[in-house]
């Protein structure tokens, strides 16, 4: 606890340092904050809930797994069982922030629950690839000469 009876923090559920930038991402049941670390000052905020982040290892940006409040309360409730399972016909988001302002600039859905993962490729385009619950494979955001492939499965 936090002492004098006050209520904990929800636990983070990740973090990243974003490339080239000095900002840190840390995300939570309760949402995102993006801390820039030169002013020690948040630097922007979500408060939605949010299970991962991931950064690119050399481009300056990341993508956030935000999980809509039904589908969140579905989880907490115990709905669909396992651990990180949303419910039956619960999804969730993959918005990708870019830039050293951290701007949200791709979403895309994944219905069914949490994904078992997104990645970034070391490539130099920026392109994200989401494992979805059912293990699929769906790849978007590449650079591909203007007409900006979005959720291509593979």
């Amino acid at each position: 606890g936090s002492g004098k009876g006050g209520a904990s923090p929800p636990p983070m559920t990740g973090v990243a340092f974003v490339a080239g930038q000095p900002l840190l991402v840390a995300v939570s049941p309760a949402g995102m904050v993006v801390w820039n670390l030169m002013t020690l000052s948040a630097w922007r905020t979500v408060a939605v809930p949010c299970a991962a982040v991931v950064a690119h290892p050399t481009l300056s940006t990341f993508a956030v797994t935000m999980v809509p409040a039904a589908a969140s309360a579905a989880t907490a409730q115990g709905v669909g069982g396992g651990a990180g399972d949303t419910g039956a016909g619960a999804g969730c988001f993959v918005v990708q922030f870019a830039g050293a302002d951290a701007a949200p600039v791709r979403c895309w859905g994944t219905p069914g629950g949490l994904p078992q993962a997104v990645l970034y490729p070391p490539c130099a385009g920026g392109g994200v690839v989401v494992v979805t619950h059912d293990r699929r494979l769906v790849a978007g955001g590449w650079s591909d000469n203007g007409s900006g492939a979005q959720g291509t499965k593979v």
